[in-house]
């Protein structure tokens, strides 16, 4: 991957190629009923130049599913991750560059399951119940100029623990109400500016899923999160909750896919508790044969940092194409494509908007795929 501006940074930029291998190991059961599944992988990320922005990172996950009933389901989920952060991990380095946290929410929009099969109709929401533990292994981080930030004080531990129920409407729809708690504890406390960033948290929402129309599936759901933290310098972060999905069968090979997420992120800037992430995105995917696919994809996002007044708008625009070499979903695929970032501060503290930066990703992925 070319990346022309490596450190998100508003004026002289610099660029560099990142190399990355990703072997994934995964295994999962074949029973009518029930389910387990387990993946293992790496990421291993070599740069060209700044050699100092190297990273490898790991993780294990695993899964499973006990049906208690048809359509009533019982989930499970652990995993570690652990490494230095790389940009997979670490998300936008931008929203980004003091943002120690993942964007992943430890629980979303749910993928239905029922007996009998790998893949869901769109009918039946299951109970879900989810548990999943994750680690993150932060590098000593060296800056542009060549400083180094020790960066070890960002090491931290999340466990989270949800519950997804859900009743049917009617043959189309469903009705489900979730929770979630979350506890992050950091390795090193208070860290390198004498803050305390343990806190505990949770979700609670009540939502929507079903068949709109014939190829239009739509999920969404509202409620209210809760963020708390030791330190008393910083405030309780309390929000309303939502996200939405809306999948769209357009044609026979084309499909539009509208996404919005809501989650609490963990930030090491000075002053900041965390931040409060809002994301919209869209994408559009046209399948030209059976080996080639076209995709393309816009995304907005709003960071806004608790506790000190900052806010960050991320703009994104993407275009790929992908290339199996032959009909079989194991075979060897390629991907090329495109991502431009454009960031825009509106800043009441820190005054005249010195965070704002554009970027530009040119990237070739080459897929192989085995099972045995």
């Amino acid at each position: 991957m070319y990346d022309d501006n490596i450190y998100a940074l508003p004026a002289d930029t610099i660029a560099d190629w990142v190399w990355v291998v990703s072997p994934t190991l995964s295994a999962e059961s074949q029973w009518d009923t029930h389910r387990l599944r387990f993946e293992a992988g790496a990421e291993l990320g070599r740069y060209d130049e700044y050699t100092s922005e190297d990273y490898d990172d790991w993780w294990v996950n695993a899964d499973g599913r006990f049906d208690l009933a048809p359509g009533s389901n019982l989930f499970g989920r652990p995993g570690v991750l652990a490494g230095a952060r790389g940009p997979r991990l670490a998300g936008r380095r931008g929203a980004g560059r003091d943002a120690g946290g993942d964007s992943r929410r430890a629980h979303g929009l749910h993928r239905p399951h029922r007996p009998g099969r790998r893949r869901a109709p769109p009918r039946r929401h299951p109970a879900a119940r989810r548990r999943h533990l994750r680690a993150a292994r932060l590098r000593r981080r060296p800056q542009p100029r060549g400083s180094t930030i020790d960066s070890d004080y960002r090491d931290r531990r999340v466990l989270g623990l949800a519950l997804r129920l859900s009743r049917p409407l009617d043959e189309r729809r469903d009705l489900f109400v979730q929770a979630l708690w979350n506890q992050r504890r950091y390795d090193e406390t208070p860290d390198a500016y004498g803050y305390y960033r343990d806190s505990d948290g949770y979700r609670l929402a009540v939502g929507l899923k079903g068949q709109l129309a014939r190829g239009l599936e739509a999920e969404g759901y509202v409620g209210y999160l809760r963020q708390d933290y030791e330190d008393a310098r910083f405030d309780t972060v309390s929000a309303p909750d939502f996200a939405g999905k809306i999948n769209w069968r357009t044609g026979p090979r084309t499909g539009v896919r509208l996404t919005l997420e809501r989650s609490v992120n963990e930030t090491t800037l000075e002053g900041s508790s965390s931040y409060l992430y809002t994301n919209l995105a869209g994408s559009v995917a046209h399948q030209l044969d059976d080996r080639t696919t076209l995709n393309a994809n816009l995304g907005a996002g709003l960071v806004a940092y608790q506790d000190v007044g900052r806010d960050d708008w991320i703009y994104t625009a993407g275009v790929s194409a992908q290339y199996r070499s032959s009909r079989r979903s194991t075979s060897p695929s390629g991907t090329a494509g495109s991502v431009a970032t454009r960031t825009r501060a509106e800043t009441a503290f820190f005054g005249a908007d010195p965070f704002d930066y554009d970027r530009q990703q040119v990237y070739l992925t080459i897929t192989v795929l085995d099972s045995f």
